[in-house]
């Protein structure tokens, strides 16, 4: 989140070539229950560590979107989907 949208956002901020109120109100974020290893043909107990593996990549995300949203000044809401 830093890297890809609050670093640049800020140079553009800076810059003062753009006037930021033409920018997006709000970032949709989509599939973040996607972001997991795609089983193949693995042993049921491979799944569930899978699984944890992936719910942590998960909350790695939304703690990174969070402390974003939290630390910087952003003229943006953040809105996401996934599945439960």
């Amino acid at each position: 989140m830093d890297v890809l949208i609050v670093r640049p956002f800020e140079s553009l901020q800076r810059s003062e070539e753009y006037d930021i109120s033409t920018f997006p109100y709000v970032i949709f974020i989509d599939g973040l229950d996607e972001c997991k290893d795609e089983p193949d043909t693995t042993t049921n107990l491979e799944r569930v560590e899978m699984k944890y593996r992936a719910e942590d990549r998960q909350a790695e995300l939304l703690s990174a979107i969070k402390n974003s949203l939290l630390n910087y000044d952003l003229p943006f809401r953040v809105f996401i989907a996934s599945r439960p």
